[in-house]
């Protein structure tokens, strides 16, 4: 079964006779990260040109706005899964609500790349499902969870495509199925920083840094590991961070555009959402479900 967005089942047995299956929504959108500082962790300031070229690759952005936009397309394909999955249930007879319970920060930041408002609810929305699960026998349990996962508790860890989840995502896939990508993008990144063309940005970093008192540092990461002082950190940061995050952003653009250029997948993601901000806000449901008002 897909992780991202997918529900799991979780059996509750109680005293009573009566098995209680209760869904929880497990949203998972991006990648996992690491504690551990890497120097691709450091911002890189492409203010000199108009765009990234990876900002243009939906559920690779970047900047603020690419994953704003980004977060507003995850949201939109779950709806589509969720209204898929909805309208699989019904053909065996059983209810299922379209569940949506997306945190506030995501309902504001789709809203924001849309241009519009959204209603964010003061308090979490329950699982809309629960009441109705809740009210069934257990051998409709155990229907409706062949229905919903295609297996049952007893088949519980099986892998299946059956189901009406599973073939929702099979339908509607996700924007973040893309981030894969984003590994060989950051090593050429890495690879960047230390090139011969960067040894002069490098350098001068390294003798700005100088004038602080502080030796033997080409960029910010190796600053942090050097510098425990949080007033000679910062002093040096202003003033030693800019001219080098911008070199290393204008270098960035054409490793992107290669990266791009050698990953026809990449051009193909790009293709599949076109004119994706028209599309959403094209779909009223969906501006509804989010709580756009009318």
């Amino acid at each position: 079964m897909k992780t991202q967005n997918a529900l799991s089942l979780v059996a509750v047995t109680a005293a009573s006779a009566t098995v209680s299956w209760i869904f929880m929504a497990e949203t998972v959108v991006g990648q996992s990260s690491s504690t551990a500082r890497d120097e691709s962790a450091d911002p890189i300031d492409t203010s000199s040109v108009a765009e990234r070229p990876i900002d243009t690759i939906p559920g690779l952005g970047i900047s603020d706005a690419a994953a704003s936009r980004d977060t507003a397309i995850s949201l939109w394909e779950n709806f589509q899964r969720e209204t898929l999955t909805k309208q699989c249930m019904a053909k065996s007879d059983f209810a299922y609500e379209v569940d949506l319970r997306h945190s506030p920060a995501e309902l504001v930041e789709a809203a924001e790349y849309l241009g519009e408002s959204v209603e964010v609810p003061a308090t979490l929305t329950p699982d809309p499902n629960r009441n109705y699960v809740q009210a069934l026998t257990q051998a409709q349990l155990e229907e409706y969870a062949r229905a919903l996962y295609g297996q049952g508790s007893g088949e519980r860890g099986n892998e299946t495509n059956s189901g009406c989840i599973n073939e929702s995502w099979g339908q509607v896939g996700s924007v973040w199925e893309i981030r894969e990508y984003r590994a060989g993008l950051l090593s050429r990144e890495r690879d960047l920083r230390k090139s011969d063309e960067m040894k002069p940005v490098r350098d001068a970093y390294r003798k700005c840094a100088s004038e602080f008192g502080v030796e033997d540092v080409e960029s910010t990461v190796e600053l942090e590991r050097a510098v425990a002082d949080p007033r000679l950190l910062g002093a040096v940061v202003d003033k030693c961070e800019g001219p080098y995050l911008t070199s290393l952003g204008d270098a960035m653009i054409q490793v992107e555009q290669d990266f791009i250029n050698e990953n026809l997948i990449l051009t193909r993601q790009r293709d599949v959402y076109t004119d994706v901000r028209n599309r959403l806000l094209g779909d009223d449901a969906f501006l509804r479900a989010i709580g756009v008002p009318e």
